[in-house]
């Protein structure tokens, strides 16, 4: 592992919820705490991971047709995933057209996330903003 690498579950731009005025909220991986009362759980261990947001779900099935290892099927109008035998591999994330699945957790070097906070310099001073760590 390079000491530049920082382990990232998300990174949300144009947050309005996390701080004063426009930001950019990344979220760390790997917190050892474990609080019941944590808002990002997926965030507490470190590595890849498929995200499952129900009420995105229209049911189209096209996750269930693409999964390479048919970890993903319709039940109830909606996708369920095994995750006993899926690899994670976010084929079904790229193929959701509702955004209902999405891959999480990477790698990103700190030469990397600097240039993605940058980018958004003109809103952090413009609305008082700026960037808020979290998680991890």
């Amino acid at each position: 592992m390079d000491m530049n690498d920082i382990d990232i579950f998300d990174i949300e731009r144009f947050a309005i919820h996390d701080g004063e005025g426009i930001r950019t909220v990344v979220f760390l991986q790997g917190c050892p705490l474990r609080c019941k009362w944590c808002a990002n759980p997926e965030s507490q261990t470190v590595g890849r991971k498929i995200l499952f947001f129900e009420r995105k779900c229209v049911g189209c099935g096209k996750c269930a047709d693409i999964c390479p290892n048919n970890a993903v099927s319709l039940f109830g109008g909606k996708a369920k995933c095994d995750r006993r035998i899926c690899t994670v591999c976010g084929k079904c994330s790229e193929y959701c057209p509702q955004n209902a699945i999405k891959l999480s957790g990477r790698k990103i070097s700190v030469d990397e996330l600097f240039g993605i906070v940058c980018r958004d310099l003109e809103y952090y001073w413009e609305s008082g903003g700026g960037v808020t760590v979290s998680g991890g």
